[in-house]
C-alpha cells in the first residue's frame, strides 16, 4: 500500500488547518478536497511510472533512429540494450494492470514530451548511465541496483521534473517522499521476482481506509463544539484562546479518533497524535498534549463515551 494510517491522519490534520483558516469553509467542499489530495498521491505513483516507460520508449526510438542513419556507425549498429531490455523496465512497460490504470486515471505524459526528454537526456548523459549501459551482460542485482540509483538520483531530485511536479497538483509537494521511498521498495523487492515490479495499491483495505479517512475528518468538525468543550475542561490552567492551533487540532482529532472508531487501542491513538504533535507543532507540543489526552480519555472512559471492541478493547 503506497499510504498508511498515519499518513491518512496527516492528510486530514493538513485539510483540517486549511478548513480552519478559511473564512466561511464549506465541509462538503473541504471533503472533496480531502479525497481528492488521497487520489492525487496514487496519481503520482503512477505519473512517476509511466515516466520510466517513457524514458525506455524514448531509448528504443533512439537506437531506431540510429540505425538508420546515412553512414551508421558501429556504434549505431550494435548498441546496447541493457537499458531497454532492463527487467524492471520491461516488467512496468508490459504490465496491464498498470496500462488500465493509466487509462482510469488520465495519466499520461504525451502533452509534456518535451519535458520528458530533456529528463531523459541528462540520464542519457550521466555517468551511471553510461557506466551500466557499458557492460557485457545483463545481471539482475546490477539491473536493479541501475533503476534504483537512476530514480533516486537523476528522477527524484531533478529540478525540472521536481519544478513540473509542484506546479502540476498542489498536493503532491508533501507527497514526493512518501511516494520515491515506496517506488524504491518495490524496485528493490524485484529482485525476488526476477525484475517483475509489483504495482502497489493505494490502500491495504479500501473501504476501510476511505471510512476511516471520511469520517475523522467530518466528525471532527461536526463536533467541534462538543469536542472543544472537553478539551477546555481539561486545560482549566491554560488559556485556550493562547493554545497553538495545531495543538488544538491534533487534540479535537485524537478525541474524534477515541470516540469514533471502536476497532483503534486507545494507546495506539493516543501515541499516533503524540507523535505528530513531535512532527508537526512545538518542541513542548508533545508532553502537553499527552498530558490534557490522557486525562481527556480517562473521563470519557468513566462516562462511557469511548467503547472499544475485539483487538481494540480499552482495557
Amino acid at each position: 500500500m503506497i499510504i498508511n494510517r498515519r499518513q491518512l491522519r496527516i492528510k486530514v490534520l493538513q485539510m483540517l488547518y486549511s478548513f480552519e483558516q478559511t473564512d466561511d469553509a464549506m465541509l462538503g467542499l473541504f471533503e472533496k478536497k480531502l479525497a481528492k489530495s488521497i487520489d492525487e498521491t496514487y496519481n503520482l505513483y503512477l505519473y512517476y511510472l509511466l515516466l520510466l516507460i517513457e524514458f525506455k520508449s524514448l531509448a528504443e526510438q533512439k537506437i531506431a533512429n540510429s540505425k538508420n542513419k546515412l553512414r551508421p556507425g558501429k556504434k549505431d549498429l550494435n548498441p546496447s540494450l541493457l537499458f531497454i531490455k532492463n527487467p524492471v523496465l520491461v516488467s512496468l512497460a508490459e504490465n496491464q494492470k498498470l496500462k488500465k490504470l493509466f487509462t482510469k486515471n488520465s495519466i499520461s505524459w504525451s502533452s509534456e514530451m518535451g519535458l520528458v526528454r530533456t529528463v531523459f537526456n541528462k540520464i542519457r548523459s550521466s555517468d551511471l548511465y553510461n557506466q551500466y549501459t557499458d557492460r557485457d551482460n545483463s545481471e539482475l542485482d546490477a539491473d536493479v541496483a541501475f533503476i534504483v540509483k537512476m530514480f533516486k538520483d537523476l528522477m527524484v531530485n531533478d529540478d525540472v521534473l521536481l519544478s513540473y511536479l509542484e506546479e502540476k497538483s498542489i498536493y503532491w509537494i508533501e507527497d514526493i517522499d512518501l511516494v520515491a521511498s515506496m517506488i524504491v521498495k518495490s524496485f528493490k523487492r524485484s529482485k525476488e521476482t526476477k525484475g517483475n515490479v509489483a504495482i502497489i495499491p493505494l490502500f491495504k483495505e479500501e473501504k476501510e481506509e476511505k471510512t476511516f479517512f471520511k469520517k475523522l475528518f467530518h466528525n471532527s468538525i461536526v463536533n467541534r463544539e462538543e469536542i472543544d468543550t472537553i478539551i477546555r475542561d481539561h486545560t482549566k490552567n491554560w488559556d485556550i484562546e493562547r493554545i497553538a492551533l495545531m495543538d488544538i487540532l491534533l487534540m479535537r482529532l485524537a478525541v474524534t479518533e477515541v470516540t469514533t472508531f471502536s476497532s483503534i487501542p486507545v494507546k495506539v491513538t493516543l501515541n499516533e497524535y503524540i507523535e505528530l504533535a513531535k512532527q508537526y507543532s512545538t518542541n513542548k507540543s508533545n508532553f502537553f498534549i499527552n498530558g490534557i489526552l490522557d486525562k481527556s480519555f480517562s473521563d470519557l472512559k468513566e462516562e462511557g463515551k469511548i467503547k472499544k471492541t475485539g483487538r481494540g478493547l480499552i482495557e
